[in-house]
């Protein structure tokens, strides 16, 4: 599997950064990081920021800029994904 950097770090945590990348190509409009916690690591009720899985998701969508956007939108933090991060699915760089 090639994963163009997106996959580096704990290879625990791999499944859930490729569930993460998922939920994101999916919902190309963009979409609140809480939603995403919520529906990718099966959360309900109010965001818990202190959350270890909310910090994850956070931080690897903040700290990957050059496939997602991220902006804040009503006191959230929205991610959309950008054009390179569907080039890399077109080009093979990124599957599983």
């Amino acid at each position: 599997m090639v994963d163009a950097g997106l996959l580096l770090g704990d290879s625990l945590r791999d499944d859930d950064r490729l569930r993460l990348i998922h939920y994101t190509v999916t919902h190309p409009e963009g979409v609140p990081i809480s939603v995403i916690w919520r529906d990718v690591f099966g959360r309900s009720g109010p965001v818990d920021p202190g959350d270890a899985d909310y910090q994850f998701a956070r931080r690897f969508y903040t700290g990957n800029p050059d496939y997602f956007d991220t902006s804040e939108q009503k006191g959230m933090t929205a991610v959309e994904l950008k054009p390179a991060l569907l080039d890399l699915f077109r080009h093979g760089r990124l599957r599983r």
